[in-house]
């Protein structure tokens, strides 16, 4: 089963602004409170160089507490405008500048994540809902899928259930489909070793293993000859539900 693929937004970490006055070219323009050392401080909005806005609360300058970010987006030469990028934006809490805390992000392409963030990168428990509907819910660590988590497909309604490392899926699983369930042990690849399917009146015991199989066709008269990793289920008892 494929995952849908990993989201990547290069402009999802805006460069760090600097300290300063009302106006400087290089940090953008700024409306809001100030401390006693001319920091940003407090609540305020900036305009940044590249068109991005941010609004929410600062400290010592930086970008600290709640708030909420609008990243933008340029359309090539001078004589096009810059426009907002369709649902690009993010809403929560900031420390250092950084997305720290709880948030909520929404992605050009369509895809969200709410949860917990530390340093820019999703951390801790959050729900990644991909652009065809398709949703993660568990834990992440450095932006990567890490500990227990449930990804469920939006087009038929299956879930899988289990542990991933460094955002592969590995150990024991619980696969659910409309007909059949499944228990068993995941590699990253897919099912492997020992293995239950459960039907609604019969479960069948056995395990799955790897075989490279090949596969002979023919290109232009020329045979060819090519190998392929091919899963061979090994059905061992049946078990009768009641």
């Amino acid at each position: 089963m494929a995952y849908a693929g990993q989201h990547h937004f290069t402009n999802a970490r805006s460069s760090t602004e600097s300290l300063g006055s009302s106006y400087i070219e290089d940090i953008g323009e700024y409306e809001g409170e100030r401390n006693e050392a001319g920091q940003r401080h407090g609540y305020g909005k900036a305009l940044l160089p590249n068109g991005d806005i941010f609004e929410g609360s600062y400290k010592n300058g930086l970008r600290y507490g709640e708030g909420k970010y609008i990243f933008r987006r340029h359309q090539g030469s001078s004589e096009t405008t810059d426009e907002i990028l369709p649902h690009a934006k993010y809403v929560g809490f900031y420390k250092r500048n950084m997305r720290n805390g709880n948030g909520t992000f929404w992605y050009p392409d369509g895809a969200t994540y709410s949860g917990h963030w530390s340093n820019n990168m999703k951390h801790g428990m959050g729900v990644y809902t991909y652009p065809n509907g398709d949703r993660y819910q568990g834990n992440w660590e450095n932006d990567l899928k890490h500990g227990s988590g449930k990804y469920v497909y939006a087009s038929h309604g299956e879930s899988i259930s289990g542990t991933w490392e460094k955002g592969q899926l590995v150990g024991k699983v619980t696969l659910k489909c409309s007909k059949f369930s499944f228990e068993g042990d995941w590699d990253g690849d897919g099912p492997i070793r020992d293995g239950k399917f459960m039907l609604p009146k019969v479960s069948q015991l056995g395990g799955y293993s790897r075989q490279i199989r090949k596969k002979h066709f023919y290109d232009e008269d020329e045979k060819i000859i090519c190998e392929e990793d091919t899963l061979i289920w090994r059905a061992d008892s049946f078990i009768s539900e009641p």
